[in-house]
């Protein structure tokens, strides 16, 4: 080495699968669900081939261990692989890289030596079949494992002995792993030996190898030619027909690689072969032995189905006790009167809980000051309150509807599940953002250092895996007990109340949760105080005050949220048990899994300089206004144009208050039907509100100007009641289906509590959607031009203006606006197509129409706004232009809301007999629900 002046390198860089960027990600999600079929196959046929007496044969035997190796091959490569493409570089240390290679050397030649010992097997099973049992003894079997398994490690050890003590010209590979043929073209010395001896090796596995593996078949073909029965010959075939498929894939790949001419050699082709034979072909090889072989899908139903069965009708006989199929819930609180308050306070903090974590997710996401590994941890500890608020308050909520506290007993499962793995990932995720503060105050010159993305990844990653395996363990060890009591005493599944419901003696699992939440709590909280009192330590050993308030300063958002998380654990669990009770228990539950979340955006978003100075200015916004241009810019066109809007807003108004009026006066209109009207009133009363007011004054002024804040908050209107219409009519078109293909149970399907629940979600869903797209639009930077083609704030409009990139709010716009036209239009699609059906059935052509009449209105309104919509959506580029969005955008967000209570008037008796009754004598026809 010193001769050549070479120095050993410390890294090595891996090239990747692919140099494309935009498919890294797709790339990741493909080889993360490959691998973890390949872990859950060759696992399962591990499992099986040892725990079922029947499989314990020479075959399985092999099969085992080919299971081994398939998995070893695998997991050598892959995990590093996917690494790589998170941390978005492709470097091995120099030691890491000699193991992996070692490690694929020895199980890639076992597999070639494993597959021709498994086409010996299949020989002696179908030539010798009276003697298979003694040549195949358990002797023989180790033996023909063993020789492999040592010779390959001898051959690895050589090869990586040979390559790594030899000088590195370069330290770039052309490979995705460390192949050794690869390596080699990186040696300055001896790297063409080296590559001569590992290709007389491959031809000596490879063609050894497949000696064996062709005399064997050979042999047995020979033998399957001599038996005169059809039917002996299938079954003798059958036996060996997995193998033979195995082996011509894993040969056939290799001749690929190997056999083909130099000329048609490339790095791609060999990347694109390396991945069939190290990724694929390990996923394969235990669905070719699963699904071609009746011994081991039997196997699977012993192991799996009919042991566990029988065990559990065994534990359950003598219990003589059964799984609840629900489990009953404590209410927040019994009194019945305190229900819709409640249900409204928990709906508002769930609300900001998702908007205020949605938005810090985004905002980090977005903007590239907030790229640092501070709002890296913030964003995921966003992730894990909205997981854990999600987990309980939807549920909650949907039992405050429905007045009903049950739950599943898998849905129950799943809740403690998910609960536990978001409280516990909160735990570590503080305690790693209290190190990264002691970092950036104690070490602030090699603070990105240390915060490198891979440790920030790490960091992060360990907290989630761990929280999981923990979650499972615990909620697997109470869910395959039995319970004597369906009556949870708190408002969600939580694993100390769903523990007192147990028969059997719970005492070992209530250690092990205590002992865990023990472990939890103090290692995180000592990795918190460990960490302030350095950082303390730190402050008082700066000279300037400017400086320790500045320090501070930096972590006064995160030791706000510490405060309030742990104080409120340390509270649930510190308090002494006289004084403990369930009721306290909810009380500090509703803190720390729903106001908490809800609080910690608001801490980190107010106390926050940066996360501020984004959400003012997104992202350095130089435009504080912006000016509607309006439906036409010329002046002689101003008045008329007024006048005609005005009078459509007049209609629209006294259209839709009208419908209002009489759904709610009208004790005849108190059907589902109208209580649906009634909302699509309201929703189009409030889009032409958000938007006509606004454009009818721009008409009287000369500046059209509006503030950026107004705009933001006219476009999430807007938003919010556009896709809150869609959803209704959606909603109403089931209600027709249902009215028409079930007319004795309609009132039974669509109850209140079912009106009202579509109707919630239709406007939550409607909010929610106004949510994610105002930030997402309003996060790009709007440098000098201001002027929206467009009478009122629209998406399009607005991101044709932006100086910066857009891609991810037109991605965002795109994946929302065609997931809601899809989804609502399948709805309506589907309920009308067996809507026709039942009319078609009706043999009397009054009926016919009669019941075609009850969904003529709400057909034709469907037709118009979905026909504007699509034109909108579908028609080519080429005729797209914004003077066209602008005439669509005039017709569903004014006309139509017009037009609506008009069709359902005019087109309808019910209504025109309410109208008739309100006007003539207005008292008597005033009889509120």
């Amino acid at each position: 080495m010193g001769r050549q002046n070479l120095t050993v390198p410390t890294a090595l860089t891996l090239s990747a699968v692919s140099s494309l960027p935009e498919l890294q990600l797709p790339l990741f999600w493909m080889f993360l669900i490959l691998y973890v079929f390949t872990m859950v196959g060759n696992l399962g046929m591990i499992i099986l081939t040892k725990l079922d007496a029947h499989l314990h044969t020479p075959m399985y035997f092999f099969i085992r261990h080919l299971a081994y190796i398939d998995l070893g091959d695998a997991t050598v490569i892959y995990p590093k692989m996917l690494v790589n493409f998170v941390i978005g570089q492709n470097t091995i240390s120099y030691h890491a890289c000699a193991i992996q290679m070692a490690l694929f050397v020895v199980f890639i030649v076992s597999e070639l030596f494993i597959l021709s010992a498994m086409a010996y097997d299949r020989y002696v099973a179908i030539c010798y079949p009276l003697l298979y049992n003694v040549i195949m003894c358990w002797r023989r079997c180790h033996l023909l494992v063993g020789i492999p398994y040592l010779y390959c490690s001898i051959q690895a050890l050589l090869f990586t002995c040979k390559i790594f003590t030899s000088s590195f010209c370069t330290s770039l590979l052309s490979h995705f792993y460390y192949d050794n043929i690869p390596v080699s073209l990186m040696l300055c010395s001896n790297g063409q030996d080296i590559a001569s001896l590992i290709n007389r090796f491959a031809i000596f596995n490879l063609t050894s190898s497949l000696l064996v593996v062709l005399l064997s078949y050979l042999m047995i073909l020979l033998a399957l030619g001599q038996m005169r029965s059809a039917d002996g010959r299938k079954k003798a075939f059958s036996t060996c027909a997995s193998h033979l498929t195995v082996v011509v894939v894993f040969f056939g790949t290799l001749f690929f690689m190997y056999v083909q001419p130099k000329s048609a050699q490339s790095s791609d082709i060999d990347k694109l072969s390396s991945v069939f034979y190290t990724l694929v072909i390990p996923m394969l090889n235990p669905l070719i032995y699963s699904f071609r072989n009746k011994e081991v899908k039997n196997a699977f139903h012993r192991v799996f189905g009919k042991k566990f069965k029988k065990s559990y009708r065994d534990l359950m006989g003598r219990q003589n006790l059964t799984v609840p199929a629900n489990f009953i819930l404590s209410a927040v609180s019994r009194q019945p009167e305190l229900k819709l308050p409640l249900f409204w306070i928990f709906l508002i903090i769930y609300i900001f809980t998702m908007v205020g974590n949605l938005g810090m997710i985004i905002l980090t996401k977005l903007d590239a000051y907030l790229h640092t590994p501070m709002y890296f941890f913030i964003r995921h500890l966003a992730y894990m309150d909205l997981g854990d608020a999600t987990s309980i308050y939807p549920k909650m909520l949907l039992n405050f509807v429905m007045g009903q506290n049950t739950i599943s007993y898998h849905a129950c499962a799943t809740q403690m599940a998910f609960f536990i793995m978001f409280i516990i990932s909160e735990l570590f995720i503080l305690s790693a953002m209290a190190y990264d503060r002691y970092v950036a105050i104690c070490n602030p010159l090699l603070y990105n250092v240390i915060m490198s993305r891979t440790r920030c990844h790490v960091l992060v990653g360990i907290p989630y895996l761990y929280s999981t395996l923990q979650a499972l363990m615990i909620t697997i060890k109470i869910f395959t007990l039995s319970f004597c009591s369906s009556q949870v005493s708190h408002f969600y599944c939580d694993d100390l109340p769903v523990l007192l419901m147990l028969c059997s003696n719970a005492q070992d699992i209530e250690l092990l949760i205590i002992l865990f939440s023990a472990f939890n709590l103090i290692s995180s909280l000592l990795v918190v105080l460990l960490s302030y009192m350095l950082i303390l330590l730190a402050i008082c050993r700066m000279n300037s005050a400017e400086g320790r308030k500045k320090a501070f300063s930096t972590c006064g958002s995160h030791l706000t949220v510490v405060v309030a998380f742990y104080g409120t654990l340390l509270f649930m669990y510190v308090q002494p048990k006289s004084t403990h009770s369930f009721e306290t228990d909810k009380l500090t539950s509703v803190f720390y899994t729903l106001v908490i979340p809800m609080l910690n955006p608001v801490i980190y978003s107010f106390r926050n300089k940066e996360s501020n100075t984004y959400m003012a200015l997104g992202n350095m916004t130089q435009v504080t206004e912006f000016v509607l241009i309006g439906v036409s810019d010329q002046p002689d066109l101003q008045v008329p144009l007024f006048l005609i809007f005005l009078v459509i807003y007049c209609l629209t108004v006294m259209g839709n208050l009208g419908i209002i009026t009489l759904t709610i006066v009208d004790s005849k209109l108190q059907t589902p039907m109208y209580f649906f009207l009634h909302h699509l009133a309201i929703i189009n009363f409030s889009n032409s509100t958000v938007i006509a007011p606004k454009m009818l004054f721009n008409f009287l002024v000369k500046e059209k100007t509006t503030s950026y804040y107004a705009c933001a908050t006219q476009l999430g209107g807007f938003l919010v009641f556009i896709v809150a219409e869609v959803f209704m009519l959606a909603v109403m078109a089931y209600d027709r289906y249902v009215a028409i293909c079930n007319p004795l149970l309609y009132m039974v399907v669509v109850s209140r509590r079912v009106c009202l629940l579509l109707v919630s979600f239709t406007y939550l869903y409607g909010f929610g959607t106004a949510a994610v797209i105002t930030p997402c639009v309003f996060s790009v930077s709007y440098c000098s031009s201001n002027g929206i083609n467009h009478f009122y704030c629209d998406i399009m409009p607005l991101l044709t203006l932006s100086c910066s990139d857009t891609s991810v709010p037109e991605i965002v716009v795109f994946i929302s606006a065609a997931s809601n036209i899809v989804f609502s239009m399948m709805i309506v699609l589907i309920s009308y197509f067996n809507i026709v059906l039942s009319i078609l059935r009706i043999r009397s052509s009054e009926g016919r129409k009669k019941a075609f009449s009850t969904c003529g209105s709400h057909m034709m309104a469907v037709a118009v706004f979905y026909g504007t919509l699509l034109f909108m959506y579908l028609q080519p580029r080429t005729n797209y232009s914004l003077d066209t969005d602008k005439m669509a955008s005039v017709f569903y967000t004014l006309v139509i809301p017009m037009l609506n209570p008009m069709i359902y008037s005019l087109r309808n008796k019910d209504v025109k007999a309410a109208l008739q009754r309100f006007m003539t004598n207005p008292c008597n026809s005033c009889k509120p629900m």
